[in-house]
């Protein structure tokens, strides 16, 4: 406890001192993200497209080359910045680029450091965007495209008409490329990322990771096995008392917002909406399986107050 007191002192100390800096940061960080990420969308955008050209046998030989240079070098680029840290795309921009250009590509003053953070975020955004892209395109029945095309349409105008206004409406049931027997990188990652956590590196975790169209929350379907029977009104009340979880598990409900958590509820608030708690009828022991429904806001909850509740932890 003396601890976290120290710490709230300190970071009271530093926030005095240095508000006026702290403000200012805050300020070019929105700037960056709003500007790179807009120009990352565009980016990953003109990359999903690229990346999705039909051709066929038939075609030109020069054609068929090129298109498939152009999705060698997509896929190069977004495994490459998928795969890589930020800070270290970042040293490599602005310190790499005028080390091995000579000097013909620097970055010097404010306005360098800020066309460098700018390329950065962008070019790391445009890379997790055009696999959505990708995704969302290739989810669309390819008999829409060969209706367009039949009836005259461009490539440019069946995807502006027909392909991307589904695409972006659309669940794309994968997320990353493929990692380990026809698993994503996502999906492996939830699962390595799930035994570190928790301490157990023998934790058995299946999952399908699903990019939707909503604004902000992740959601999630849990099934878990205890060692121990458990009745649904147990689980309910460990749910209902659990710290940051709010139960939210109501059918009956008259308001669809008191019946099950869902990311439109959950966004810009700290706590997780539990709901759906229910048996694993799968089991073959019965009682000791439950399956719930969860949703939570990525940034408030995932980003931000896990990182401040893991600090008061190490500190008590």
């Amino acid at each position: 406890m003396d601890k976290l007191m120290q710490l709230g002192y300190d970071m009271s100390r530093l926030w005095a001192k240095y508000w006026p800096d702290y403000m200012t940061g805050i300020r070019n960080t929105l700037i960056v993200a709003v500007i790179a990420t807009l120009v990352g969308c565009i980016i990953g955008l003109i990359c999903g497209i690229l990346n999705t050209i039909p051709y066929t046998k038939s075609d030109a030989v020069g054609k068929r080359f090129i298109l498939k240079l152009i999705r060698v070098i997509v896929r190069i680029y977004v495994e490459v910045f998928r795969g890589t840290p930020m800070i270290l795309q970042a040293v490599f921009i602005y310190y790499g680029l005028p080390y091995f250009s000579g000097g013909a590509i620097s970055f010097k003053g404010s306005t360098g450091v800020w066309m460098a953070s700018l390329i950065v975020v962008s070019i790391n955004t445009g890379a997790y965007m055009a696999e959505s892209v990708r995704g969302g395109i290739i989810s669309v029945d390819p008999g829409q495209t060969e209706g367009a095309k039949a009836i005259g349409m461009t490539h440019f105008q069946t995807m502006v008409h027909v392909i991307l206004p589904q695409a972006f409406r659309n669940i794309i049931p994968q997320i990353g490329g493929e990692a380990f027997e026809g698993y994503t990188s996502e999906e492996m990652k939830m699962q390595n990322e799930g035994r570190k956590i928790m301490h157990l590196p023998d934790l058995r975790v299946n999952c399908t990771c699903v990019r939707v169209p909503v604004l902000r929350s992740h959601s999630e379907s849990v099934t878990l096995e205890f060692k121990r029977d458990i009745t649904l009104e147990q689980a309910r009340e460990a749910l209902a008392s659990a710290p940051g979880v709010k139960l939210v598990d109501d059918l009956a409900a008259e308001s669809a917002h008191d019946r099950w958590p869902m990311p439109l509820d959950t966004t810009d608030q700290d706590l997780i909406w539990v709901g759906r708690v229910r048996r694993d009828i799968s089991n073959p022991d019965a009682l000791r399986g439950i399956t719930f429904w969860c949703c939570g806001d990525q940034i408030r909850k995932g980003a931000a107050t896990n990182a401040v509740q893991i600090a008061k932890l190490l500190c008590e």
